[in-house]
């Protein structure tokens, strides 16, 4: 029997400036866990494909309070999203 080898697919990537920025922010955040500062933790992440995102948690006390402050960090990126949208006209 003859196999064909099919091309090799190659799994999206994430561009070098993104990963590089993605990275020091996960370091920001492991060095401040290492000296006590973060008592829990919620990550909604985004992966290279897409189509794919994770969420992922750690010791969440008070889920009503998570939910309070993501409707706070909504607002504060629509803000965000607002004004550079103002800036480009």
């Amino acid at each position: 029997m003859s196999i064909t080898k099919l091309h090799a697919v190659t799994p999206p990537t994430v561009p070098d400036q993104a990963r590089a920025l993605v990275i020091a922010e996960l370091e920001l955040a492991l060095k401040e866990a290492r000296e006590g500062d973060i008592s829990e933790i919620i990550l909604i992440i985004q992966h290279a494909n897409p189509k794919v995102w994770s969420e992922r948690s750690a010791f969440v006390g008070s889920l009503l309070t998570w939910v309070g402050r993501l409707e706070v960090t909504k607002q504060d990126l629509i803000a965000q999203l607002s004004k550079a949208e103002d800036e480009d006209k």
